[in-house]
């Protein structure tokens, strides 16, 4: 967990230091020489459905920012399907079956801690999100430019997109018991969807796919060029719990021993 947050919070820091080169003329013309070069399929599966202004600081930010919140995705997911698997690999799990607790408790304390554990990686992340954002800031740039209503937005919706990947990772870790890799696991559970969000976009026949996507539904760039809509927010809150309720059901009848 301190490995991830140190490279991710590194990484925002590299990337925004990056800023001042995009205020010049020439890097201004040579990103968009390049962009357009592109087809529209291959700009929209990486995000760029509208083109971004690289000389502000906010469309600049919310590009670079969707890949941070990706690598911030995959942890969430990893982390909710470690919290079970580690235990149970290490037969550490052994010691809670012993205590006076419930199955259903025992998965509920754990979706805490990982909740817990994760929400202090979330808020780092974003607070050094901002402070960035403050420190790079041009003096012609007004604040409200910045954090404005659709910054916060995306900070909602970043996080409940996490916990909906966290809790669907929780989820399969009471389903597979397969004690492998967390990481393995988690890399697929994020990228499967990630995928189906891309083909989403880019194939008009398979437009549903994208609502299967949670970080399509959050991402910082969509939500920043287009309106936001609550009912995104809405079903990321239901699919969280939906996966936590599946996973403690599954998790309390399960047989352990198998």
């Amino acid at each position: 967990m301190l490995v991830w947050t140190v490279v991710v919070l590194a990484l925002t820091a590299l990337f925004m230091s990056l800023y001042p080169q995009m205020q010049t003329e020439e890097m201004a013309s040579l990103a968009r020489i390049k962009l357009d070069g592109l087809s529209k399929s291959l700009l929209a599966a990486f995000g760029l459905q509208s083109m971004p202004d690289f000389t502000k600081i906010e469309e600049y930010f919310v590009y670079i920012f969707q890949y941070i919140f990706l690598a911030a995705c995959l942890l969430s997911a990893i982390l909710g399907f470690d919290l079970l698997q580690r235990e149970e690999a290490s037969g550490s799990i052994e010691y809670l079956y012993a205590m006076p607790v419930s199955r259903k408790q025992i998965y509920s304390y754990k979706m805490i801690a990982a909740i817990v554990l994760y929400t202090i990686f979330f808020v780092l992340m974003w607070g050094v999100s901002f402070a960035l954002l403050r420190l790079f800031k041009p003096q012609y740039a007004a604040l409200s430019s910045i954090f404005n209503e659709k910054m916060y937005f995306s900070v909602l919706y970043t996080y409940l997109a996490s916990l909906a990947y966290m809790s669907m990772g929780m989820m399969l870790s009471a389903l597979l018991h397969l004690q492998s890799k967390s990481a393995n696991v988690g890399l697929g559970v994020f990228f499967v969807t990630y995928v189906m969000g891309i083909i989403g976009s880019v194939v008009e026949r398979a437009k549903i796919l994208k609502y299967f996507s949670f970080y399509d539904y959050a991402n910082p760039s969509n939500l920043f060029y287009y309106e936001t809509e609550p009912v995104k927010g809405w079903i990321l809150a239901g699919a969280a719990v939906m996966f936590f309720l599946i996973g403690m059901v599954v998790y309390a009848k399960r047989d352990l021993h198998s």
